[in-house]
């Protein structure tokens, strides 16, 4: 695998993610930090919205390219807006990866059950691409 996306969310699960994506890239494999905002504004507005926390993950983006760039990693990130069940398909077709790894929570409450988790949404949405959940 030579293009790997990255799905994080900024929580604990984000380290195990990129880790397993450097464990399983080859040598010169490239990491696409996906991360989709989903506020009401994203929701509505798409890219055009130009809110704090907008500005606040795109810090946290390129934190993690700092990170990873100063191992010797390649990496390079894209922010997305509104479903992350969507959103992070599309972003995995449009970058050519040809692997996604998503780090999982492990929630097992009544809203996952009656929403449906994003990692099945995305397992669904995504075409021919391995998708490696850790």
């Amino acid at each position: 695998f030579n293009i790997i996306g990255v799905a994080v969310d900024f929580s604990e699960a984000d380290n195990k993610a990129i880790n397993k994506a450097i464990q399983i890239g080859t040598n010169n494999a490239k990491i696409i930090l996906i991360h989709i905002l989903e506020s009401t504004g994203a929701v509505v507005y798409g890219e055009n919205t130009n809110d704090l926390e907008r500005e606040e993950d795109i810090e946290h983006l390129k934190n993690y390219q700092l990170q990873l760039q100063e191992l010797g990693i390649i990496c390079d990130f894209e922010l997305g807006f509104g479903n992350p069940k969507n959103s992070i398909p599309a972003i995995v077709t449009k970058r050519n990866c040809n692997l996604l790894v998503m780090g999982t929570h492990g929630h097992k409450t009544f809203k996952d059950l009656l929403l449906g988790t994003t990692v099945e949404g995305v397992r669904h949405n995504l075409k021919n691409v391995p998708l490696v959940l850790v």
